[in-house]
């Protein structure tokens, strides 16, 4: 196993969130006393013409931590324009990376151009869901990560994707809390809705049920005339 002093690896903080994904305190602890008492087991991933950290953002804050010298390290030969899809990748891989996490991840694959829809559906995604991720990771990006996965997937559902990218910039210009940029979105789209909008939705359940279950078009016409009259 080769080993390199901690302090010939360059370690780039922007990067974080395209390798490890952050520990819960209880996680960091224990991978903390482990080094502790084992010293670094798995090797840090570094790129071999640089000495860049690709991969162990956990692992060498805690060498740093515990005053170590050097760590354990496997030198990956890839150019500058390979990084960025490689450290995607390894998250992709991690078991502790929530769903919420990986479909950014996806997301951000896509828009750069790293992954199609359909290698993200050979992920477990349908094509819908990867385009949506797409929607959503753009957002979250445009707000400087200032918006959650959760709340950018709420914002581009009420204000659609260029709504929702302009609202994002001014998250990150004005530092508008996102909860209130949210809620004032969808008091807006409320206020603005038109009837057939209202009812679109519900309607277009109605009509899938209709054409998935041809059985009970007579009854659903039924269901629905004495619904009608009914008003």
């Amino acid at each position: 196993m080769k080993y390199l002093e901690i302090s010939e690896i360059v370690v780039k903080p922007k990067d974080n969130h395209l390798s490890d994904v952050p520990l819960s305190d209880a996680e960091l602890n224990e991978l903390t006393e482990d080094i502790r008492k084992n010293d670094i087991t798995v090797p840090l991933l570094i790129q071999k013409k640089t000495n860049k950290l690709l991969d162990g953002y956990n692992r060498i804050a805690i060498a740093k931590k515990l005053k170590l010298d050097e760590v354990p390290v496997e030198y990956k030969n890839i150019s500058d324009d390979e990084i960025e899809q490689f450290q995607y990748v390894l998250q992709l891989s991690r078991r502790n990376l929530d769903p919420a996490k990986r479909k950014l991840i996806v997301g951000r694959l896509i828009n750069a151009k790293k992954m199609t829809v359909q290698q993200a559906t050979k992920l477990g995604m349908k094509s819908g869901q990867a385009k949506f991720a797409a929607k959503v990771a753009e957002i979250v990006d445009e707000s400087d990560e200032k918006l959650s996965v959760k709340d950018a997937q709420k914002l581009v559902k009420v204000k659609g994707r260029k709504g929702a990218k302009e609202e994002a910039k001014k998250i990150k210009d004005s530092g508008k809390a996102p909860k209130q940029v949210i809620k004032e979105a969808i008091k807006e789209k409320k206020t603005k809705m038109t009837a057939h909008q209202v009812m679109e939705k519900p309607m277009q359940q109605f009509e899938n049920a209709f054409d998935e279950y041809p059985q009970f078009q007579s009854e659903f016409k039924k269901i629905l005339k004495s619904f009608l009259d009914n008003l």
